[in-house]
């Protein structure tokens, strides 16, 4: 006699389920965080920046300096908009193409109300349609930070190939202040 684990007919039903476990497991949601000077590792693309951002651990002319040590993977961007320093004043951008339904931007704030001068005046743009926006107004001491802040996040988009732009400033707009860390996203 062959021994059988489970009764005549079971058998299929154990198949069935496992076979439906395996399809849900291999379409389930996977989040990607691609850091700010790195590359995406399933895409190797990492983000764009347009003139005026600066490699934010290494920069010696920039007045906001956080803890690399707490900022993800010890780097971040850095970016002042200033409507009154020519060079400062047109809106600085960077962008990252992603296929996915979802992204998450983080940042670190600054809380210097004196140097450097660090309230945030940002859009954000999804496939060309502003998306959202995220301010504010330092209330703090010099060299006081918040990392790992979350400036921006969007899901319910279609699984689809996405153009993601995140502008620091508005024409004739306040002081605003970008140290961009990582984003993710989810495909």
């Amino acid at each position: 006699m062959l021994f059988t684990p489970f009764p005549r007919g079971y058998s299929v039903v154990v198949f069935i389920y496992a076979f439906i476990f395996f399809i849900s497991a291999s379409s389930a949601l996977t989040n990607v965080t691609v850091d700010d000077q790195g590359a995406d590792p399933t895409t190797t693309y990492g983000i764009s920046y347009t003139s005026g951002w600066s490699i934010g651990q290494t920069c010696t002319g920039c007045s906001a300096q956080p803890d690399p040590a707490q900022a993800h993977g010890g780097t971040w961007h850095d970016t002042t908009y200033d409507p009154s320093i020519e060079g400062r004043n047109t809106p600085q951008n960077a962008t990252f193409d992603f296929t996915g339904s979802a992204v998450y931007v983080y940042g670190i704030l600054s809380h210097s109300t004196t140097a450097p001068v660090s309230g945030a005046d940002i859009t954000f743009f999804i496939d060309g349609v502003k998306r959202g926006s995220f301010s504010f107004t330092p209330n703090g001491p010099q060299n006081t930070y918040t990392y790992n802040q979350l400036l921006f996040t969007i899901d319910g988009l279609e699984e689809a190939s996405h153009a993601f732009v995140l502008q620091n400033g508005q024409i004739d707009g306040p002081i605003s202040l970008v140290l961009l860390d990582y984003l993710i996203y989810t495909k």
